[in-house]
């Protein structure tokens, strides 16, 4: 505890330190328990310290991980776009009916071009999810830049990934919807990449 006192200390807002800068820093909360009038400034000043301290500390790592948390999605992205050139290019690539949705059919279907298509499926599933946890650990980021460009990788994730499952649901057949997985795939790549540049350790970015 920062502040003790043999005295019973009623609860009271403390909206007279609202003129005070470092009081207002924390936006003139309520600390129940505590009474204006009886507490020392010093005291007040030591503990917005202590808080504004602890959660530079809290937004440091927060940003620290989602730093590795890009790099490693921009990886597995690399690696994305060797295996789809690869099934692109397999000879087993082969039209097929049309078909509707279910798991069991896009399995076989993957299964039917071979082993590294069904590695290219599961890389763009745990790429659906990093993208979730990017947005949210961005959002959380509070920097501007950053909320930005993770907003627009995660749904040119989602995209890719939609458009991916519809191209074998046609049977491998429109290319048209090969395409739109190609695009929405450099964009995501383009767009985790410029979120890594707004994220380096050097940048003075300011969260809002």
């Amino acid at each position: 505890m920062l502040l003790t006192s043999s005295r019973a200390v009623p609860n009271a807002p403390l909206d007279a330190f609202s003129d005070n800068t470092a009081w207002s820093s924390l936006g003139g909360h309520v600390l129940p328990g505590w009474d204006q009038d009886r507490i020392p400034s010093a005291h007040i000043k030591w503990y917005v310290f202590i808080v504004r301290k602890e959660i530079s500390k809290m937004s440091s790592k927060l940003v620290a991980l989602l730093r590795i948390m890009v790099i490693v999605t921009l990886s597995l992205l690399v690696i994305q776009f060797e295996l789809g050139m690869a099934v692109n290019l397999s000879p087993t690539l082969l039209d097929i009916p049309p078909f509707g949705f279910s798991i069991n059919a896009i399995a076989a279907a993957l299964y039917s071009v071979g082993f590294v298509a069904l590695i290219h499926a599961t890389v763009g599933g745990v790429l659906v999810i990093l993208s979730v946890i990017n947005l949210v650990m961005a959002l959380l980021s509070g920097i501007r830049g950053a909320q930005i460009f993770g907003t627009l990788a995660f749904l040119s994730t989602i995209l890719s990934a939609m458009t991916g499952v519809m191209f074998v649901l046609s049977g491998f057949q429109n290319d048209g919807l090969s395409h739109g997985m190609a695009t929405n795939f450099i964009l995501a790549f383009v767009f985790y990449f410029i979120e890594l540049y707004v994220l380096k350790p050097n940048s003075r970015v300011q969260a809002h």
